[in-house]
C-alpha cells in the first residue's frame, strides 16, 4: 500500500505543479490563402489580438500559411505582399543589430531561399485588421481559417518623406497621399481625425 501511495504521489505532484506553473494554453492556426480563386504564391499573414497587437506571423508559401503557439481568443488576420517602399516581403532578409545578416542564418541571395522574388499584390483592404474581415476565435489545439480574397491587387502607398529628413508625413496623422502643395505639415503631423487645412488659393 505504501508503495502504491508513493507511486500515486509521484504522478500527482508533477501534474499539479504543471497545472500551477505551466505556460498559458495556445492554439495553432493554418489554412489556404487565395486571390480570386487562385493560390497566392507568396506573402505574409499576421495574426492580431483584440488589442491589435501582432501575436504571430507566417510566410505564405504556395497558397498556405501555418502559425503555431498563438494565444487563445479573438484573433484577426491580415495579408501583405509588399512593404511600403514596394519591396516584396519574401525579399526581406533578416539582419542583426549591426545591419549584417545574423551569423546563424544562411542567406542565399541568388536563390532567394526558394521563395518567389516577385509577388502579385493583394487588395489593400486585406492588409488592415479593420477591413480584412478575417476573424477567428482560437481554441486550444489546431484551428483552421482559409483566407479567400477577391478584387484587384493594389500596391501600398509610398510614404512621403519631408525635405528635412523627418519621419514620413501622412502615416499616421496626415492624408494618405501626403499634404497638398503649399500646406506645410506641423512638426508632429496632424492629430488623428484632424484633416489638414485647405491649400492656399
Amino acid at each position: 500500500m505504501k508503495l502504491c501511495r508513493g507511486i500515486l504521489y509521484s504522478c500527482l505532484i508533477p501534474a499539479l505543479l504543471a497545472g500551477c506553473t505551466g505556460a498559458e494554453p495556445t492554439g495553432d492556426l493554418s489554412g489556404a490563402v487565395t486571390l480570386n480563386g487562385s493560390p497566392l504564391k507568396g506573402g505574409e499573414v499576421s495574426a492580431l489580438n483584440d488589442k491589435d497587437e501582432v501575436v504571430g506571423r507566417s510566410l505564405v508559401i504556395d497558397g498556405r500559411y501555418d502559425m503555431t503557439m498563438l494565444p487563445l481568443g479573438a484573433t484577426k488576420l491580415v495579408v501583405v505582399t509588399h512593404t511600403g517602399d514596394g519591396q516584396p516581403v519574401t525579399n526581406i532578409k533578416p539582419v542583426g543589430p549591426d545591419g549584417a545578416p545574423p551569423p546563424n542564418i544562411k542567406i542565399k541571395d541568388e536563390e532567394n531561399n526558394g521563395l518567389p522574388a516577385t509577388l502579385d499584390p493583394v487588395p489593400l483592404k486585406y492588409t488592415s485588421a479593420k477591413t480584412s474581415g478575417f476573424q477567428v476565435t482560437l481554441v486550444k489545439g489546431p484551428n483552421t481559417l482559409d483566407l479567400a480574397m477577391t478584387g484587384k491587387g493594389e500596391m501600398p502607398p509610398k510614404p512621403i518623406i519631408r525635405p528635412s529628413g523627418q519621419p514620413p508625413i501622412g502615416i499616421p496623422g496626415g492624408p494618405p497621399g501626403g499634404f497638398p502643395p503649399g500646406v506645410p505639415p506641423p512638426p508632429g503631423g496632424f492629430p488623428p481625425g484632424v484633416p489638414p487645412p485647405p491649400p492656399p488659393r
